[in-house]
């Protein structure tokens, strides 16, 4: 299989003085996977969240 180039960043929320909503972006990473790797990672996450149900 090939790679896939994946873009993960970190977004903080938050209410300034004037009561109005903002963002602010923290961290941004951007790597690549195998793609049977993330394949492999979403099967976990899934696989955790049903037996969670």
């Amino acid at each position: 299989m090939g790679f896939i180039t994946v873009n993960v960043s970190l977004v903080a929320s938050y209410i300034n003085d004037k009561g109005k909503e903002k963002e602010a972006s923290l961290v941004q990473s951007f790597f690549s996977r195998p793609i049977q790797r993330i394949l492999n990672d979403v099967d976990d996450i899934l696989g955790k969240n049903e037996s969670a149900g």
